[in-house]
């Protein structure tokens, strides 16, 4: 029988240290409890990226995998994705309005106003504050070596702020920076950039149930990627190793610039 993610995440515990080989937080070396959501900043290197931790709690995160994994998945490209309100044109890199996709259902809409409305969260409401997310995809990151290649979100198609809500294993994203190109002239047309160095790209952790938001530089002046590899490293040392079992599912929002 095929596991879900819901299956690994009700038996990850017991199995962790068998299937993967990861360095732990304090917390978790401490035992200590989850703290709520009080405070959060701003990458103190790459300006515009906010990562969350613990935005949902295991509860909320099963829920949501159990309905996910319910839904019809799309194998058009090596991973796979589900898509919702607006189709997304791989070849073209840009939306696919012709071809008709579900609603963007409750569960995920539902959960975008619970996040916005946490306590201690009033300048990412801020943020979010007059955009409307019309297009979710479902990711599916399964196995050693499946990932993402570096990109930046089409930025004729897309709006300022991109998330990405992280459900079970973690990964590490990477983030290369580009020369610098002006806002306005990229939502214009597309601009064909070189990385400036390899000595600025940046290796990010993201965590479980995590809620990663890409704005300013980090939207449009870093390419982010998944790399597909086994190993995944952080500033050049082993964070991670993935085996067979190991299975990421993302939930991203993004707001059109036709609105």
């Amino acid at each position: 029988m095929k596991r879900t993610l819901n299956d690994f995440l009700q038996t990850s515990d017991k199995k962790k240290q068998s299937t993967l080989k990861k360095i732990k937080s304090n917390s978790e070396v401490s035992g200590a409890p989850v703290k709520q959501i009080s405070s959060y900043k701003t990458d103190s290197e790459i300006g515009g990226l906010y990562i969350i931790e613990n935005i949902i709690d295991v509860a909320e995160e099963r829920k949501l995998v159990k309905f996910i994994d319910s839904q019809k998945w799309n194998d058009e490209i090596s991973r796979r994705t589900q898509h919702y309100g607006v189709s997304y044109n791989y070849g073209a890199r840009g939306v696919k309005e012709a071809l008709k996709v579900p609603p963007v259902p409750s569960e995920f809409s539902d959960l975008l106003e619970e996040i916005k409305n946490k306590e201690g969260l009033d300048s990412i409401r801020n943020l979010m504050e007059g955009i409307d997310f019309k297009q979710v995809i479902i990711n599916e990151y399964k196995g050693a070596k499946q990932g993402i290649s570096k990109h930046v979100d089409h930025c004729q198609d897309f709006g300022p702020l991109i998330l990405i809500l992280s459900l079970g294993d973690e990964c590490v994203m990477k983030f290369h920076k580009l020369e610098q190109v002006k806002e306005e002239d990229l939502k214009k047309k597309k601009v064909k950039r070189t990385e400036v160095s390899p000595s600025e790209c940046y290796d990010r952790r993201m965590p479980r149930r995590s809620l990663i938001i890409l704005s300013g530089d980090a939207r449009y002046q870093y390419q982010h990627e998944i790399p597909k590899t086994m190993v995944f490293k952080i500033d050049g040392k082993q964070f991670l190793k993935r085996s067979e079992s190991y299975r990421r599912v993302s939930i991203t929002y993004r707001s059109l610039t036709t609105d």
